[in-house]
């Protein structure tokens, strides 16, 4: 990613975000561009460098990083959010069922019943 610095005309993610094309009437967002750099989407990543404390990047990383998602995306690796490499398999409960907001209340209720009866203030 050194090429990075030295080949393209590197700038924070603020002033990158803001460079953006608008979609929808509204750009991305400088978080989105964060955790694109930082953990990246689809097992993508924009490429990114640490200067004086700043992260920055460029345009033509940006371009490259949605070039590769769309990639991905063709490959039927964009099915999750993770890239096939670092998909992790789903958790099942099993034998359990998701609680309802009303069995939730009452689960809530019953506990602080038990801490009051044990003598715990909640």
């Amino acid at each position: 990613m050194s090429s990075l610095i030295e080949t393209e005309e590197v700038m924070t993610l603020t002033e990158l975000a803001a460079k953006l094309p608008k979609l929808n009437g509204r750009r991305p967002h400088v978080a989105s561009l964060w955790r694109w750099a930082r953990r990246g989407s689809r097992g993508v990543k924009l490429e990114s460098v640490w200067i004086g404390g700043r992260l920055v990047s460029s345009l033509p990383a940006f371009v490259r990083f949605t070039e590769r998602l769309a990639q991905v995306r063709e490959s039927g690796n964009g099915n999750g959010h993770r890239g096939a490499d670092t998909a992790r398999p789903r958790e099942r409960s099993i034998g359990r069922r998701t609680r309802s907001a009303k069995q939730r209340i009452k689960d809530v209720e019953r506990a602080k019943k038990e801490l009051r009866d044990a003598g715990i203030r909640c």
